[in-house]
């Protein structure tokens, strides 16, 4: 399978994807890729052996293309690869992977983007005009919770909302994933099931239990979070700039109990870290999620809550109103909006 990469000469470029994705062309700024020797395949760990970590480091630029679900295998090859000191740009959301290179190899050469480089492509023009506005704190709604597509630590969250009495009256939309047949939704939720068979706290959820489930809010009738891109996003700008409280559970979570320590730091940093910093709210991780809050706390963020029993007990306009909680929003919202002000001035002069 491997055999092509010996091709690759020091000023070769390689990208390590599972597919042929557009993002590639958008990422070098043409149509096609200026490579004449591009290669695109999957990695099996049985094929990483001393040979190919020597043909690893023959390429000029070594590139990893893996946006959300890093495969088990290539997380494994590039804990591998950062441990003999290769050069690798990983292109994902998974940001927080950085603490975990950071920590375990200080001299390590993997570079990951940074938030505003990994989320570009959710920031139109004219949301930014509005993101740049003053922020209300005149918020009808006490709660957001935008789920698109099943996955099971979100219906762990479906079951903490119900349970808590958290859906009516709050600004929550559930929804299974409306582009996939049922076939391929049962199929799809199996399978995620499966991958997170180390996880007991997602195992009490069986996929029937919300096989088909829907509750859309009736802001949100008539958004779909799968069409255009800039009607999307300032509707979930205006519904967050409209609510004071967010429960947020990330698009990856970490495998805590996995036997490969690089999987336990497994987490994405997406929009949904980023919508309720910069519009205010007051967010509540959940399911836990430590590779998260670690990534939060090292980049100067503040978290506001102990534990879920924590937050449900001051889930209230007191609390949100209260002179230090409205400070830590005021403080993260700076924060976030300083990883995008370059991004946001040249998005609204169409530069």
């Amino acid at each position: 399978m491997f055999d092509n990469l010996g091709y690759y000469k020091e000023n070769d470029v390689l990208i390590v994807d599972n597919h042929f994705n557009p993002i590639h062309s958008e990422f070098f700024g043409v149509e096609t890729l200026p490579f004449e020797d591009y290669v695109s395949y999957n990695v099996r760990l049985s094929d990483i052996t001393s040979d190919l970590i020597s043909l690893f480091k023959k390429p000029r630029l070594l590139i990893f293309n893996f946006q959300e679900n890093i495969p088990k295998d290539i997380l494994v090859l590039l804990d591998i690869l950062a441990k003999n000191g290769v050069k690798v740009q990983l292109l994902t959301f998974c940001l927080a992977l950085k603490n975990y290179f950071d920590t375990k190899y200080p001299n390590h050469k993997i570079e990951l983007p940074n938030i505003e480089a990994s989320n570009h492509f959710h920031y139109t023009a004219s949301s930014w005009k509005e993101l740049l506005s003053p922020l209300s704190e005149d918020r009808k709604y006490d709660l957001i919770y935008f789920n698109a597509s099943r996955k099971p630590f979100r219906d762990k969250v479906n079951t903490f909302l119900e349970d808590n009495n958290l859906i009516e009256n709050n600004l929550v939309s559930i929804r299974s994933n409306s582009t996939l047949t049922k076939e391929e939704q049962i199929f799809g939720i199996k399978e995620l099931y499966r991958d997170y068979h180390t996880e007991k706290c997602f195992l009490d959820y069986t996929y029937e239990r919300y096989e088909g489930y829907k509750n859309i809010h009736k802001s949100q009738e008539n958004i779909t979070p799968w069409g255009d891109q800039e009607s999307q996003d300032y509707a979930q700008y205006e519904a967050h700039l409209n609510s004071k409280f967010n429960i947020l559970c990330e698009a990856i979570y970490p495998y805590e109990n996995s036997d490969y320590e690089i999987m336990k730091y497994m987490t994405s940093v997406s929009k949904r870290t980023m919508y309720p910093i910069l519009f205010e709210n007051v967010f509540h991780i959940y399911p836990k999620n430590k590779p998260l809050e670690e990534w939060l706390v090292t980049n100067g963020f503040q978290l506001f809550f102990e534990n879920d029993e924590d937050f449900l007990k001051n889930l209230n306009d007191e609390f949100y109103y209260r002179e230090d909680v409205q400070s830590k929003l005021k403080s993260n919202s700076k924060l976030m909006r300083s990883f995008f002000i370059n991004l946001a001035y040249h998005k609204i002069n169409g530069l």
